[in-house]
């Protein structure tokens, strides 16, 4: 097989991927976004995963979520 130029590679990606979400049903689409977006965040150390939060959400949202998950552990 011909190598492909850096342009060709990164256009080749997004085509595959473009496919590839577009056969994905609703179901499919949000498991994988919600395993990458707990990968995503489980990799940070946590103030910066908190921070990131806010990025989603206001500060007293993820307060909220901080009280709430205290209370269940």
């Amino acid at each position: 097989m011909e190598e492909l130029t850096k342009k060709q590679h990164d256009t080749l990606i997004e085509i595959f991927v473009e496919r590839v979400v577009d056969n994905m049903s609703s179901v499919q689409l949000a498991e994988y976004v919600s395993e990458d977006m707990i990968e995503c965040f489980g990799s940070l150390p946590q103030q910066e995963c908190i921070e990131n939060m806010y990025s989603y959400y206001d500060e007293e949202f993820v307060e909220e979520l901080i009280e709430e998950v205290k209370e269940i552990d």
